[in-house]
C-alpha cells in the first residue's frame, strides 16, 4: 500500500484541460456498423457480395437491352452456336441492318440461349427469395411461440417439427402435383383473373414447390429461432415486461424477435441458396417450371438431350447455377461471422 503524504498542489482539483488531456476519445460504433466493418474485412464474402449483385443487375436489367424474348422463336436460326448468325440475320447484315449477336448460340427451337439464361436466374432467384421468406415467416412465427410458451405446448410443437423432418421433400412435391393437377387447370380454364393467369405461368410445379417450402422447409428456421428466445426470454427486460402486464405477443414482437435480428438475417441468407438448389433440382427433373418459362433448371435438363452435340447447352446454365450458389453460401457464411457479437474486438 502506498503511504506517502500527497501535498496540497497534487490534491487540487483538475483543470478542464487536464481532464480533457486524460479522455481518450473513441467513436462509439453501432452493433450494424461494426458488422459492416467485420463483413468489409471478409475479402471472399465481398467478392461474393459483387458476383451476387452482378447476377441482379443482369437478370432483371439484361434482358432490357436484348431485342429477344425467352419464348421468342426466330425461324432459321435454330441450333445456333455462340456468337454465329441465322442466313437471314446474315442477310441482313450485309444490307446493313443492325443484328444483336446470339452471344450464347439459339435452341433447337431458335430462341436465344441468352436471353433464357438471364431469365432462368431471374426465375431462380426469385424463387429462391420467395421461398425464404415463406421459411422466415412460417419459421420465426412457430419458433418464437414455441420457445415463449415453453412447457407442454412446446414439447407438442417441437415434436411436430421432428416429424416434418422425416418428410422427404421430393415426395411432397410429387403428391401435390397429382393433387393440384385437376383443381388448378380447371381453375386457370375457367377464370381470366390477373391471379389465374399469373399461377398459369408459373405452372402446377412451381406452386407446389413454393407449397413444399411453406409445410415442410421452415422447421430448421423454428428450431434456431426457439433456441435463441429460449435464453432470452429469461433477460431482465423480459420480465420487466411481464410486471407491467405486457402480453405475449407484444413481448415477442418488441423485445424478442428483434433480438433475434441476426440470426433470422443470416439463416435466411443461407436459405435462398437451399431453395435455388431444391427448384433448379425438381425443375431438372421436369417437376418445376413450365415451359415456355425456363430456369436454370430446365435449361441444363435441355441441354443433356444434346450434351454430344451441343455440349456447350449443359455447360453454360450449370456453370451459371454452381457459381451463384456458391456465391450466395459464401456470403451467407460471411454474414453470419459478421453478425456474430462473439467476434467483435
Amino acid at each position: 500500500m502506498d503511504s506517502r503524504i500527497f501535498t496540497v498542489e497534487e490534491m487540487r482539483v483538475a483543470t478542464p484541460e487536464e481532464k480533457q488531456s486524460v479522455i481518450v476519445e473513441r467513436e462509439v460504433a453501432s452493433f450494424w456498423s461494426e458488422a459492416w466493418g467485420r463483413l468489409k474485412a471478409n475479402k471472399v464474402a465481398m467478392v461474393a457480395l459483387v458476383i451476387i449483385i452482378l447476377y441482379i443487375v443482369l437478370a432483371f436489367v439484361g434482358p432490357v437491352f436484348i431485342p429477344y424474348t425467352y419464348a421468342e422463336q426466330i425461324r432459321g436460326a435454330e441450333n445456333l452456336r455462340p456468337f454465329t448468325y441465322s442466313q437471314t440475320e446474315m442477310i441482313a447484315k450485309e444490307h446493313g441492318a443492325t443484328v444483336f449477336p446470339h452471344i450464347f448460340g439459339t435452341d433447337s427451337l431458335g430462341r436465344d440461349f441468352l436471353v433464357r439464361i438471364l431469365y432462368g436466374t431471374r426465375v431462380s432467384l426469385a424463387i429462391g427469395v420467395v421461398a425464404s421468406l415463406i421459411v422466415l415467416v412460417i419459421g420465426s412465427i412457430y419458433g418464437s411461440i414455441a420457445g415463449y410458451v415453453g412447457g407442454k405446448t412446446d414439447v407438442i410443437m417441437m415434436r411436430v417439427v421432428d416429424v416434418i423432418y422425416s418428410v422427404p421433400e421430393v415426395l411432397v412435391v410429387l403428391l401435390l402435383q397429382v393433387v393440384l393437377k385437376t383443381p388448378l387447370d380447371n381453375w386457370f380454364s375457367h377464370s381470366q383473373t390477373g391471379l389465374a393467369n399469373f399461377m398459369n405461368t408459373l405452372g402446377t410445379g412451381l406452386i407446389s414447390i413454393f407449397i413444399t417450402f411453406g409445410i415442410l422447409y421452415w422447421v430448421g428456421m423454428a428450431r434456431i429461432i426457439r433456441g435463441q428466445i429460449l435464453t432470452l426470454k429469461q433477460q431482465e427486460y423480459v420480465t420487466a415486461a411481464r410486471s407491467i402486464g405486457a402480453k405475449g405477443k407484444f413481448i415477442i414482437k418488441k423485445h424478442l424477435l428483434p433480438n433475434c435480428i441476426g440470426q433470422l438475417i443470416v439463416t435466411t441468407c443461407l436459405q435462398i441458396p437451399s431453395a435455388i438448389f431444391l427448384e433448379s433440382f425438381l425443375s431438372f427433373l421436369g417437376l418445376g417450371v413450365s415451359a415456355p418459362l425456363a430456369s436454370l433448371g430446365s435449361l441444363a435438363s435441355d441441354g443433356l438431350k444434346g450434351i454430344y452435340t451441343y455440349t456447350y447447352r449443359l455447360i453454360i446454365p450449370s456453370l451459371v447455377l454452381s457459381i451463384m450458389i456458391l456465391a450466395l453460401n459464401l456470403f451467407g457464411d460471411g454474414l453470419r461471422d459478421a453478425l456474430d457479437p462473439r467476434l467483435k474486438k
